[in-house]
Formats: C-alpha cells, sequence, structure tokens
C-alpha cells in the first residue's frame, strides 16, 4: 500500500452575507473563491483517489448560488420567491465555515481508505482558511 497525495484546484463564484455582523460584511455580496483540495489516502488496489470529476460535482453545489445561513430567514425567502439559486447551509457562511463544509462534503464522498482532507479556500487576495478532517472527525 502506497500512500498518495492528491491535489486539486478550482474556483467559484457565490454570493453571501454575516448575519449580524458588525460590519460590511453584514450586507449581500459576493466573491470569486479560489480552493485548493489536497486528499492523502492509501491506495490498495483502486486506480485512484478520487475521480476529478467528483470534484467539479461537489463545486458545482457552491457556484453562482447565494450561501445563506439556516437562520437567515429574510435572504432564504427573497432568493427562493424570485427564483434564485441558494445553498443553505448549517452554520454562518464564513470562510471558516465554508472551508470546514468543504472538506466534509469532499471526505463524505471518498470511497478509498483516506488519512487526511484539507481545504484551502481563499475569500480576497490576502485572506483565507484552511480546514482539515480526519476521519475520526466524519
Amino acid at each position: 500500500m502506497i500512500n498518495r497525495v492528491l491535489e486539486y484546484r478550482a474556483s467559484f463564484d457565490a454570493a453571501h452575507r454575516l448575519l449580524n455582523h458588525g460590519g460590511r460584511c453584514r450586507n449581500l455580496h459576493g466573491h470569486t473563491y479560489h480552493v485548493s483540495i489536497r486528499i492523502e489516502a492509501a491506495l490498495k488496489d483502486e486506480v485512484f483517489v478520487i475521480d476529478f470529476f467528483r470534484f467539479k460535482e461537489i463545486l458545482n453545489a457552491y457556484d453562482h448560488v447565494v450561501l445563506c445561513w439556516t437562520e437567515d430567514h429574510q435572504l432564504i425567502r427573497f432568493c427562493r420567491e424570485e427564483n434564485g439559486d441558494v445553498l443553505v447551509l448549517p452554520k454562518q457562511t464564513s470562510i471558516e465555515n465554508l472551508s470546514g463544509h468543504i472538506a466534509v462534503a469532499v471526505a463524505r464522498s471518498l470511497e478509498v481508505e483516506w488519512k487526511e482532507v484539507q481545504v484551502n479556500l481563499q475569500e480576497t487576495e490576502k485572506g483565507s482558511c484552511a480546514s482539515v478532517v480526519r476521519p475520526e472527525d466524519i
């Protein structure tokens, strides 16, 4: 069994707001997020750690949508009334929570024995967050 480290990079565009935030981030705004996904896995007889198409499927859920916290009833209602694409998430849509959400989604999609999933999500030129998930975290 040989350990492999797989990396995948992509970007997606999404809008969000941080409900109850004291600054400008309380307003609806958008970002082009840049994401780097790193998976450490041990391959036995498998051909690959994950099909790159699966990354695209996972990240497509975040692309060109409004990211909403479940408690942001006003924004969720508005998006649905306007037939806008909305992704409702269980936590505030901060970069910390988004990177963690993506890391868990990737980890849950793996069908091989894996050791670690790391997602580095860049929200602005100056700001990013890395989340690390291990099997015992799921």
